[in-house]
Formats: structure tokens, C-alpha cells, sequence
């Protein structure tokens, strides 16, 4: 139900839950007690208004799916301590928000949250967040992330196309995950999971302790000049080196070629530029799934 009296609109989202929208200053406010609705199914109720700022009240319990999604006129939301989740593209393509404070309440924080918010620069994860989902982060102006001890679980490609992304760091006593002068690797460093888009290296040797590349790994890592992928790795994900435009050369020092889970592992890139693997695998190279569109496949 939705009630119109001139410069303000109102409705309600939630079974406890009523918003009201000022057209005049731009600010939505959501007010009462409980979960917000999901509309998954219909339009949230204030699309299409010029939201210029949110302020969520005190006993509001979560931030629904796509609740702010394209509010490119947003500049700023108050989050209530009583909030513990943020849904699946909340904030996505909020283009006018610049910083947002997460409540240690928090605990989730879903796939495409704050995808295209290439306004945020900063913003801090609170060490009550156990889980961060899928592209949650494609904001192109971030330059540092911190991974509190907290976090349990992050999603594929959480922090690809952070363009200017220079270091992902985590907590020492962090169970799950650790860093290595920036880059993010599951606790035991098997898995590299996201090497940061503006890393200062024009030639990065992977740890030899690292059997698989994440998706999405060196995504647009575009200063990346050389990579050496040591001879334990096994799998390499999907985009794992999407537009590494800048690459002249890929070291493989696996006798048996990395399986590709999906052939797009190293679209846009040049297939020209020279592939060094073992002598003795020089011809598996050749034709194994991904690795046999390169034109230029040299024994080592």
C-alpha cells in the first residue's frame, strides 16, 4: 500500500516496516521492526525516485535484495545496529555513494552488494561479517580491502574489477584465509584466490604451494607482464586471466598442462606471445583444452 501527499510518499516494506520518501530533499527513511519484504517478483517500491540519501531506523533487521539497485543519486545510508544481512545487489550500481559504514551486526554479505559502486574508494568489513558473496565488490575505485578474522566464506570473484585494488590484507588469526604481500590465498595458500587488479608487479611467480587459481583471479590485472605458474598447479578458473592485456608471457612449469576449467581462462589475451612449459609437454600443451589457442607454445 502506498499513500501520495504531495512531497511525501509512503508505504509500506515489511510486515512491521513503513517507508516514507521526501521528494523535495531526496531522503528515504525506513521505519519499524522486522525484515524487509523480497521482491524478488515486483518492483521494490521506491524505484524509479531520485534517492539522494537513506536513513534505516533502529530495529530494521536486513537490507533486502536490490533494495537500493541504480539509485545513482544516492550519496549516503545510516545502517542500524540491528541489521545482520545485505542482500544480493543492495547497492549495485550505486554510482554517487562514496563511503558507507557496515554495523558489526552485519554477518552476510551478499553476491553483487555493492557491484559498480566505482564511487567507494574505501570501505571497512566489520569483524562480524562470516560471509561475502560472489562479485561483491566491483567497485573500480577501491585501493585497499581488509579481511577481518571473522569471515568464513568469500564468493568467486568477490574483489575482481577493483581496477585500482593495490592490496587485499587479512587478519593474521583469520582460520580460513591469509595474504601474501597482498594477493589472497585460502589459509593453506593452495588456492590463489584474487590477485589485486593494481598490484605494483610486472612479474609475479606464483607461490609453489598453489595447486588451483581461482576464478577470476588476475582479472584485469592490468600491469601483469609476466606470470610463472609453478608446477603444482593443477586448475586454473574461469576469467582467471581475463583482459591481462598487458601479458608478454606465460610460464607453465607443469608437466601435465593445468586443466581450463572453462576455455575463457585467458580471453583477451594475446595468443601470440610466448607459452614456456616443459620440454617433455611441449606437445600436450599443444593440444590441451584452452592452452592449444596459443600460437606460440616454446619448450624450456
Amino acid at each position: 500500500m502506498e499513500t501520495n501527499q504531495e512531497n511525501l510518499i509512503s508505504g509500506t516494506c515489511g510486515k512491521n516496516l513503513t517507508w516514507f520518501f521526501n521528494k523535495e530533499d531526496g531522503i528515504l527513511t525506513i521505519k519499524g521492526s522486522g525484515e524487509m519484504y523480497s521482491y524478488e517478483k515486483e518492483p521494490i517500491p521506491w524505484d524509479g525516485y531520485e534517492i539522494k540519501k537513506v536513513v534505516i531506523s533502529q530495529g530494521v533487521l536486513n537490507i533486502c535484495p536490490s533494495a537500493f539497485e541504480d539509485c545513482r543519486k544516492l550519496e549516503s545510508i545510516e545502517i542500524p545496529d540491528t541489521v545482520t544481512s545485505i542482500g544480493d545487489s543492495a547497492f549495485a550500481d550505486c554510482l554517487s555513494l562514496t563511503s558507507i559504514k557496515i554495523p558489526n551486526s552485519v554477518t552476510n554479505i551478499g553476491a553483487w552488494a555493492f557491484l559498480g559502486c566505482h564511487g567507494l574508494t574505501s570501505i571497512k568489513i566489520p569483524n562480524s561479517i562470516i560471509s561475502i558473496g560472489h562479485n561483491a565488490f566491483y567497485c573500480e575505485s577501491l585501493t585497499s580491502i581488509e579481511i577481518p578474522n571473522s569471515v568464513k566464506s568469500i564468493g568467486y570473484r568477490a574483489f575482481a574489477e577493483c581496477g585500482f585494488l593495490t592490496a587485499i590484507d587479512v587478519a593474521k588469526d583469520n582460520p580460513n584465509y591469509c595474504s601474501e604481500n597482498g594477493v589472497l590465498f585460502n589459509k593453506d595458500k593452495t588456492t590463489l584466490i584474487q590477485y589485486p587488479a593494481c598490484r605494483y608487479d610486472e612479474r609475479y611467480y606464483i607461490p609453489n604451494s598453489v595447486t588451483s587459481i581461482n576464478d577470476g583471479a588476475f582479472l584485469n590485472c592490468w600491469k601483469l607482464k609476466n606470470i610463472i605458474i609453478p608446477d603444482r598447479v593443477e586448475s586454473i578458473g574461469e576469467y582467471a586471466f581475463y583482459d591481462c592485456n598487458a601479458l608478454v608471457s606465460i610460464t607453465s612449469k607443469s608437466i601435465v598442462p593445468p586443466k581450463l576449467l572453462y576455455d575463457d581462462a585467458f580471453d583477451e589475451v594475446d595468443k601470440s606471445i610466448p607459452i614456456f612449459v616443459p620440454k617433455e609437454s611441449a606437445e600436450a600443451y599443444k593440444t590441451a583444452g584452452g592452452w592449444r589457442e596459443f600460437t606460440n607454445i616454446q619448450p624450456i
